[in-house]
Order: C-alpha cells, then structure tokens, then sequence
C-alpha cells in the first residue's frame, strides 16, 4: 500500500508547476492501481513510450495527465459492459511531445463531441458541465495550463466515436534538459 502513500505525497509534496513527464507517469501508475482496486480490475492500462533517453526529462505542467485519465474512466470505461483499457502513447514528432490517451469506452455521440471540442477551445456561449455531467471541464482546465505555460500551438485535441472510445492528444514542446534548471529546445 505504499502506492498510496506516494500518490498523495506527489499531490500534496512537489511545489514546481513543471514536473518531469516521468513523475506524470510514475503518478498516474500509482492512481490507476487505486482505479483498478476501486474497479475490481475492470480497467487495464498499458504505456507505449518511445525510446529517447529525454523524453521522461521532458517538463509538463503537473497533474495535467490525471485529470484526463479520470475522466476515460468515468465517462468512458464505467459505463461500458465488461473490461475496458486506457492506452498512453508517448512519443516525440520533431520538436513536440505527443501524448495520447486513448480509451475502448463508450465514446461520445457527435452532438456531446463538438460542445466538448467548442468548450475546450472556449467557445461554447455556456459550459457544458453547466447542463449536466461534467464533460469538459477537466479538459478545459489541462488545455488552458498547457496553454499558459507554452502558448497556443500546443494543448488538447479530441476524438470519439460513440460505443468505441474516446482519443485525447496533448501537444507539449519537446525540451532537452541541459541540467537542473536549464532547458533548450531539441
């Protein structure tokens, strides 16, 4: 049970806005095992991260990639029959970190989609979490963050076909650490 122990120790202990992506990772390992006792193992998840020694130095906005887990499993894997499966992909395309997390929920019907893409890019004239289920507002808030700390060519995308899943791909710039406080574009 120390899992827990260090999940909250990353909440509460790491006072930088800006973690490594391997301390993202590292918490997002230790929610998923309360998840997956939470859900009796209903819910798998699975990494695929590129092989580049830089990518987990790589700086993203603490507790960006949590939010959007919870919500692949509220929206999309609790509802669904049977086991369902989050899936990160980490890789580098030229100078930007791609994540992507993908999830075989129920997805959203077309209707739910654009409101959620039209509130995360802030043009939606009322919240969609205002009308109901929250969808949105974690993605809102992660899209904003990433955003603020490195302007508008980066942030959130997301796809979703209904009774198949859900796919959310996050943009950062891919920085090379130099060394403790030093970063550089690759």
């Amino acid at each position: 049970m120390a899992w827990i122990s260090n999940l909250f120790k990353y909440n509460i202990s790491q006072r930088e806005n800006m973690i490594p992506l391997r301390l993202e990772l590292d918490n997002l390992v230790y929610y998923m095992k309360i998840q997956k006792y939470r859900y009796l193992d209903k819910i798998d998840l699975t990494m695929d991260i590129e092989h580049d020694d830089n990518i987990l130095s790589t700086k993203i906005p603490k507790l960006t990639l949590q939010p959007i887990i919870e919500n692949a499993i509220y929206h999309g894997l609790e509802p669904k029959l049977g086991k369902g499966t989050i899936k990160i992909r980490v890789c580098r395309t030229g100078d930007v970190l791609c994540i992507t997390i993908l999830d075989d929920g129920v997805g959203m019907d077309e209707e739910t989609l654009i409101q959620t893409k039209k509130h995360l890019c802030g043009q939606a004239p009322e919240p969609i979490y205002a009308k109901g289920p929250s969808h949105g507002i974690a993605l809102y808030n992660a899209n904003r963050r990433i955003q603020q700390c490195f302007g508008c060519n980066y942030g959130i995308s997301i796809y979703s076909t209904k009774m198949v899943g859900t796919r959310v791909e996050l943009t950062f710039p891919y920085r090379k650490e130099l060394d403790g406080n030093e970063s550089a574009l690759a």
